[in-house]
């Protein structure tokens, strides 16, 4: 395919094998941050299912970003299964780290606190294997994703307690960004 249609396919596919729980908890987590004066009133713009005005412009900004970024990166396919990795990776780690701090009745409620360090193994693994196949950058990458990781937990931890399936659905697209920002700064670092 011509890059363009690619990096398309690259950006719709995960979208449309998700259902779009990511980008749905992305669009709602911009609301209930941006629109929430405190932790009541973040989940209760959260729990809502209607988008907002800042989940709106959150989608629209975060689409259009991950299509800019993936045109500019080479070895697209190696920096993209390291962002899907990645992401999911994020997802178990917050688990393992934060508990469930939602209103009840949703998705997270179940694995949010109860995640195992076996658990936390075996997406680790998974995480490893992309980063070994982009070498030296993989592994700067991986280690700009902790970084994330620490700056999501302690947001969500500051601003409601804990995680919902929401955050967690934001934290994977954010993690997504992140990855394809720190692969093309050393893409770029190296030219």
């Amino acid at each position: 395919f011509p890059a363009r249609i690619t990096v398309l396919v690259l950006l719709i596919a995960p979208i449309l094998l998700s259902g779009g729980l990511h980008v749905d908890g992305f669009a709602d987590f911009c609301d209930g941050i941006f629109g929430g004066k405190d932790r009541e009133s973040i989940l209760r713009i959260m729990k809502d299912s209607r988008v907002g005005a800042w989940g709106a412009l959150g989608v629209a900004l975060l689409v259009l970003t991950k299509y800019e970024l993936l045109g500019a990166l080479p070895h697209k396919p190696a920096i993209f299964l390291l962002a899907m990795t990645a992401s999911r990776w994020t997802q178990v780690i917050l688990c393992f780290f934060l508990p469930y701090a939602g209103l009840g009745g949703g998705m997270s409620e179940h694995v949010a606190g109860k995640v195992t360090r076996r658990e936390v193994l075996g997406a680790s693994f998974f995480l490893i294997l992309p980063a070994v196949i982009l070498g030296i950058k993989g592994f700067f990458v991986v280690v700009g994703i902790f970084g994330v990781v620490f700056l999501l937990g302690t947001l969500f931890r500051k601003k409601i307690g804990g995680v919902t399936g929401d955050l967690l659905g934001a934290a994977s697209e954010i993690t997504e960004v992140c990855v394809f920002v720190f692969a093309l700064a050393g893409v770029s670092s190296h030219a």
